[in-house]
C-alpha cells in the first residue's frame, strides 16, 4: 500500500510539476495576428517570437501558434534551475516554422526558363550571404571544395536548388543557380525549370545565420526548445572550436543545461543543430527527439559538449552540397567528453571527399558512450571515428550496414555491436600520437578487425564473424559464420522506422558470450594514463546488461544487440529510441501496482507520463488508466519524478 501511495503521489507530481514549482510563472504567447506593442497574454499576442524572448523571465513559457515566423530568436537571458527553465514550445497540435529566409517576388525572365533578381546591399543588413564565400568568410583550410560558394541559398516551394560558379552552367540544368554582385546591388539568377513562375510560387533567398541562438557562450543556460520547424539559415564553414564566441547552425545552443527537442531541422547551409559551450565544464544539454535532415556539413555537431545527451533523433541526408571538407558527419563534435549519443537513426551522408564520417569526436576527452543507434549508407568514408585521443569509451549495442570502416585509434570498447560491411581500424594516428593501443571487442556480429593488432591491451573474442572475415590474434572463442548474412534494409522516413532482416546461423546464436561490465573490461591506457575505466556518468561501475530494445540480457548474453536472437531469418522494426535507462539493472523484478489516482490523472493508453532521472534518462512512466509502472531496480530505493523539461525535481523513497 505504502508503494501504490508514493507512486500514485510521483505520478501526480510529474503533472503538475511544470505549474507547482513555477505557480508565479508567465506564459507568452505568440501568433500571426498579434503585435509587438501588445503584452503577449492569450488574447493580447505578441507578432514575433524574439519580442517575447526579449521579455521572458526564468521559469517563464513562450507558447507560439500556428504560422510561418521569418525571424531570428535570440533569447535575452535564459532561466536559473532546472524548476526555473525559460521555455519556447509550439503549441499543441499547431505546425509553426521558423525561417531564416525572405520570399522574394521581383523575378525578371532572362531567357529560357533562368530569372533574375536584382536585390539591393541594404536588404541584407550587415550580413550579406551572396557577397560572402565560404573561403572569404573563413579560410581555405580543409576545405577541400567549393571554396567558391557563397553562403546563400535559393529555394522554390520548400525545395533547394544549388550553387554554380558560372552564369552559362544553369543555362540549360534546372534548379541551380549564380550569384554576382556589382556596386551596391546582387543579383541572382536561378533556372527554375519549365512552367515555373517564382513570383507566384514560393521563392526564397537564406538571409538570416541562423534561426535560434544567441550570440554568447555562457549565461544564457536552463532553455528548452519544443516542437518548431527550423529550417534555412545562411551560417558560415568555420568550425566550432575556432573563432569563439559561436558556431551558427540553424539552432545553436550557448551556455549550459538546455533541451532541444521534437523539433524538425532542415536546410541549414553547414549545420542542423550545434552545440558550442563553455569550454572544461558539464554542460548536460539534451539534443533528443529531433528530425534533422539537408543540412550541408553536419546534422548535429559543435564543441565542449562535455556530459551532453543526444538520444533518439532522426538525421538523413547530410552533405552531398558542392562545398566539401573535413567537417561533414551525421554527428561531429570536437573537444568534448562523457557524452552519450544513443538511440538515434542515421542514414545517407555523401560527399564527394575523403573526409564523411558518420559519427566523429575530434580530440574527445574520454567517458564518451555510443549506444543504441542505427546507421546505413556514409559514402566515401567511415562510420565512426574516434581520435587524438580519443579513449576510454564504449561503443555498443549499434546497428551499422554498408557505412565504412570504423577508424579508433586508443582505448575504446566495442561490444554487442552489428555491423555489416563495416570493419573495424584500430591504428596509430592523429596529431594526438596514438598507438592503436588498448582497444576491445567483444560480443560483436561483424564483418572483421582488420586493424587489430597484436599490441599492448588488444583484445577481441566471442565474436560471430560474417562469412569470409578473419579473425584477429585473438578471438579464441569466437567463430566464422559459414553462410552469407543477406543484410536487407527498408527505409521508411514518414513513419521513421527501418525494418532490418538478416540471417544468422546457429553456431552465432549458441556462442555462449560473456556479460560485459567495469570489471571484465579492466583498465584501458590512453595517452600514459593507465588504468581507465568504463563507467556509467555517475562514476559507479558499469553493466551493458540492456541489448539494442532495452530488453534485459540473460546471465549468458546472445552475440549482437538482440537478445531474441535466433537461428536463421531474424527482422526487426527498428526506430529512434530516447528512453535509455541509466543504473537501472536488470537483476530486480518490476513492480507493477494498480494506483488509486483520482480520475484527473488518468492517462490514456497512447499518452504514458514519463519520469525521466537526472541526465534525461526514463526512469518510470504512468501507463494506462492509471498504472504507475516503476522501473526495473525500483521495487525499493527512489522514485525520481521530473518536470516537463525530463529533469530532476524531487525524490522519494519507495518502501517495499
Amino acid at each position: 500500500m505504502a508503494l501504490t501511495r508514493l507512486i500514485t503521489t510521483c505520478a501526480a507530481f510529474l503533472l503538475l510539476a511544470g505549474t507547482v514549482l513555477n505557480s508565479a510563472a508567465t506564459t507568452y504567447h505568440v501568433t500571426k495576428t498579434g503585435n509587438d506593442a501588445n503584452v503577449g497574454t492569450s488574447a493580447s499576442p505578441y507578432l514575433t517570437i524574439n519580442k517575447a524572448a526579449q521579455v521572458a523571465q526564468p521559469g517563464d513559457s513562450v507558447i507560439v501558434h500556428a504560422g510561418e515566423y521569418r525571424e531570428w530568436v535570440q533569447p535575452a537571458r535564459g532561466g536559473t534551475s532546472e524548476s526555473a527553465r525559460i521555455t519556447y514550445k509550439a503549441a499543441p497540435g499547431e505546425d509553426v516554422t521558423i525561417k531564416g529566409s525572405e520570399r522574394i517576388t521581383t523575378w525578371q525572365l532572362q531567357s529560357g526558363t533562368v530569372w533574375k533578381a536584382d536585390i539591393p546591399d541594404n536588404f541584407f543588413g550587415s550580413y550579406n550571404p551572396y557577397t560572402s564565400t565560404i573561403a572569404g568568410r573563413y579560410t581555405s583550410e580543409w576545405l577541400t571544395g567549393g571554396a567558391w560558394c557563397h553562403l546563400g541559398e535559393v529555394y522554390l516551394d520548400g525545395q533547394i536548388f544549388l550553387e554554380k560558379q558560372t552564369l552559362a552552367e544553369i543555362q540549360t540544368v534546372p534548379k541551380w543557380w549564380y550569384t554576382s554582385h556589382s556596386g551596391s546591388t546582387v543579383s541572382i539568377y536561378a533556372n527554375f525549370g519549365a512552367n515555373a513562375n517564382p513570383n507566384t510560387q514560393v521563392a526564397e533567398i537564406n538571409v538570416r545565420e541562423s534561426v535560434f541562438g544567441k550570440d554568447v557562450q555562457s549565461g544564457i543556460n536552463y532553455i528548452t526548445v519544443d516542437g518548431f520547424k527550423m529550417c534555412q539559415s545562411a551560417e558560415e564553414w568555420l568550425p566550432t572550436y575556432v573563432n569563439s564566441p559561436n558556431s551558427k547552425a540553424v539552432i545553436f545552443v550557448s551556455g549550459t543545461n538546455w533541451i532541444v527537442q521534437n523539433c524538425v531541422v532542415w536546410y541549414g547551409k553547414m549545420r542542423g543543430i550545434c552545440i558550442d559551450s563553455p569550454n572544461d565544464i558539464p554542460t548536460n544539454h539534451i539534443v533528443r527527439g529531433n528530425l534533422v535532415r539537408q543540412t550541408g556539413i553536419s546534422g548535429i555537431g559543435g564543441g565542449h559538449a562535455n556530459n551532453c545527451i543526444i538520444s533518439g533523433n532522426w538525421i538523413q541526408r547530410i552533405a552531398g552540397r558542392p562545398y566539401r571538407g573535413v567537417e561533414h558527419a551525421f554527428i561531429k563534435f570536437h573537444l568534448t567528453s562523457n557524452v552519450t549519443i544513443c538511440g538515434n537513426v542515421m542514414c545517407y551522408i555523401n560527399s564527394p571527399g575523403e573526409w564523411t564520417r558518420g559519427i566523429w569526436l575530434d580530440w574527445p576527452g574520454g567517458g564518451n558512450r555510443i549506444t543504441g543507434n542505427v546507421m546505413l549508407y556514409v559514402s566515401n568514408g567511415s562510420w565512426l571515428q574516434l581520435e587524438n585521443p580519443s579513449g576510454a569509451n564504449l561503443i555498443d549495442d549499434n546497428i551499422v550496414y554498408n557505412a565504412g570502416a570504423a577508424d579508433i585509434e586508443d582505448g575504446n570498447v566495442l561490444v554487442h555491436n552489428l555491423f555489416v560491411g563495416c570493419p573495424i581500424n584500430a591504428a596509430p594516428g592523429g596529431w594526438g600520437n596514438t598507438q592503436g593501443f588498448y582497444n576491445k571487442a567483444y560480443n560483436n556480429i561483424s564483418s572483421g578487425y582488420t586493424g587489430f593488432a597484436q599490441k599492448e591491451g588488444n583484445a577481441a573474442d566471442y565474436n560471430a564473424l560474417l562469412y569470409g572475415a578473419k579473425k584477429s590474434f585473438d578471438d579464441v572463442h569466437s567463430i566464422i559464420m559459414s553462410s552469407p548474412i543477406v543484410f536487407t534494409a527498408g527505409i521508411d522516413s514518414i513513419a521513421r522506422t527501418i525494418t532490418i532482416a538478416f540471417t544468422v546461423d546457429s553456431a552465432a546464436v549458441a556462442l555462449r558470450c560473456p556479460v560485459i561490465n567495469t570489471s571484465f573490461i579492466g583498465g584501458l591506457t590512453v595517452q600514459q594514463t593507465q588504468n581507465l575505466r568504463i563507467l556509467n556518468p555517475d562514476g559507479s561501475s558499469l553493466t551493458v546488461d540492456k541489448d539494442f530494445s532495452q530488453y534485459c540480457r540473460s546471465p549468458v548474453p546472445k552475440v549482437g544487440p538482440f537478445q531474441n536472437l535466433a537461428a536463421g531469418r531474424n527482422t526487426f522494426v527498428l526506430r529512434p529510441n530516447s528512453n535509455f535507462g541509466f543504473r537501472l539493472p536488470c537483476s530486480q523484478p518490476v513492480a507493477v501496482v494498480r494506483s488509486a489516482a483520482p480520475k484527473r490523472f488518468t492517462m490514456p493508453a497512447d499518452e504514458p507520463a514519463m519520469v525521466y532521472d537526472v541526465r534525461g534518462r526514463l526512469l518510470q512512466k504512468t501507463g494506462p488508466h492509471g498504472t504507475a509502472m516503476a522501473p526495473k531496480g525500483f521495487s525499493k530505493g527512489v522514485c525520481i519524478v521530473a518536470a516537463v523539461s525530463g529533469r530532476l525535481v524531487q525524490r522519494a523513497v519507495l518502501a517495499k
